[in-house]
Parts: C-alpha cells; structure tokens; sequence
C-alpha cells in the first residue's frame, strides 16, 4: 500500500488510552506492509478539544509530507489494509456511517494532495477553531465530526467517494479497519 497513514494522539484525565491505542496502530499497519505518521502534540484538554484539532494535524501532514494520506483515528483498530483507500481518484474518500448510509465517518479518510484538498481542510480546521472556546468552556459537545458533513455540504467542488461499510465500521468488527468508540465519545 503506498498511500502514508496519518494519525496523533493526545491523552487527557491522566490516560494512556490513546498512546497504547496509537502504538497498537503504528506496530499493526507496519506489520502489514504500511507506513504510518505518528504525531503527538502538546495538548491539554478535554475530548471534544482534542478532536477539534484533527484538521490541523491533517492540514500540517498534507504540507509537510506533500502526497495523498489516509487519516485514520488512533484508537481505530486495522484487521486488513483498507487498500479500498489507495489510488482514489477523487479528492477525498470516507466510509459511510451505518445509522444512515450517507454521512461519512472522520475515523477513516483519504485525501489526496492538492490545492482543493488543501482548501478544503483549512475551512474544515477554521470551523472547528471557532468551536475550540465553547469547548474548552464546557458549552460545545461536538467535535470534528459534524463540522467535517457541514463543510462537505458547503465545499461541493471537493468529490468525495463514500466507501461501504465493509471497509470500516464501528457496530461489526469483522472489518478492515474496526472504528472504536472512544471513551470520550461516550461522556
């Protein structure tokens, strides 16, 4: 698979959680033939402050490495390649979420380097800044997620392949890449 894993992780409340879960996933996709970005930055937070962070790491990856990546969630687990993800066509790809079939999940996505990608993940990173105060006030609950569908809506030039859920998923975890349910997801 030549496309370039991406992932950080950030713990908070004292947890490991998230380094053991990156670590498991760098030494998996390694072990089946991957290559994989591990970022760690400085972050004290809450959950929700943690994954309103994630366009920025992908924005930063994209500039720096210059080539397609695959995002995927540190605390995702890879039973297979999702070789479904390598030498897309589109600008973007993500795997549909089971409750509805039409929205994508921010666990799992290609993005493929160019200036629309690039465009488009900084208006992805710009409305999950402006959510960074209420959440670290307590008054946001969201994260990333929601504001990645708001800015697929807006940004139609941006073509994204919305790949099934036998890629990924996270209610079956007899698929490539099984999307856990963090617990920070779940507070």
């Amino acid at each position: 698979m030549k496309t370039l894993f991406a992932t950080f992780y950030c713990d908070y409340n004292n947890s490991n959680y998230y380094k053991n879960s990156a670590n498991i996933l760098e030494q998996r996709i390694k072990s089946l033939g991957g290559n994989i970005i591990l970022h760690t930055p400085e972050l004290v937070g809450t959950y929700n402050t943690i994954c309103l962070i994630k366009p920025t790491v992908i924005l930063d990856t994209l500039k720096l490495y210059k080539q397609d990546i695959i995002w995927i969630d540190a605390d995702c687990t890879v039973n297979e390649l999702p070789i479904e993800m390598d030498n897309i066509e589109y600008d973007m790809a993500a795997v549909t979420r089971i409750h509805d079939n039409k929205t994508p999940h921010s666990a799992l996505l290609f993005f493929k380097y160019n200036d629309k990608v690039l465009s488009f993940v900084k208006d992805w990173e710009q409305k999950c800044a402006n959510k960074l105060q209420e959440a670290e006030q307590g008054t946001y609950k969201g994260g990333d997620h929601h504001l990645l569908i708001e800015t697929l809506r807006e940004r139609r030039d941006v073509k994204c392949a919305m790949l099934s859920q036998s890629v990924a998923c996270s209610v079956n975890t007899n698929v490539k890449v099984f999307i856990n349910i963090s617990p920070g997801g779940m507070e």
